[in-house]
């Protein structure tokens, strides 16, 4: 569907194409930008690992306000439609889906370093 893709949401781009973005940026300006990992997202999505619901400027979903309500059919919202967390990060919760640079194991996090894991060696 045309409208999940424009340049205010870049949706449908896959893992690959994210990855290379973010390794083509890195070459570019010399700075170190890769994907964030799933611990860093977290991070930042907790506004510094606070223990928070949602990564909403209160912490809580509060219909129109700070998230996009369900809408028939399903739709993006142009990134900053709603306030940032406390960090400054847009649309972490809703909107879309995010890739994170680590793989996916079911028990990582039983035998994970406690802090800043970079995720396990293999899985999905």
């Amino acid at each position: 569907d045309e409208v999940w893709r424009a340049p205010e949401f870049p949706a449908g781009v896959s893992w690959y194409g994210a990855k290379n973005y973010c390794l083509w940026l890195a070459k570019l300006t010399e700075l170190p930008f890769d994907l964030p990992t799933e611990a860093q997202w977290e991070f930042a999505a907790r506004n510094r690992g606070e223990n928070i619901l949602f990564a909403t400027n209160t912490g809580m979903l509060e219909l129109s306000v700070n998230y996009s309500p369900a809408t028939s059919p399903a739709r993006p919202y142009i990134s900053g439609t709603y306030p940032p967390n406390p960090l400054g990060f847009y649309d972490l919760s809703g909107n879309m889906i995010e890739w994170v640079n680590d793989w996916w194991a079911e028990d990582y996090y039983r035998h994970s370093p406690e802090h800043n894991p970079t995720g396990p060696s293999k899985g999905t």
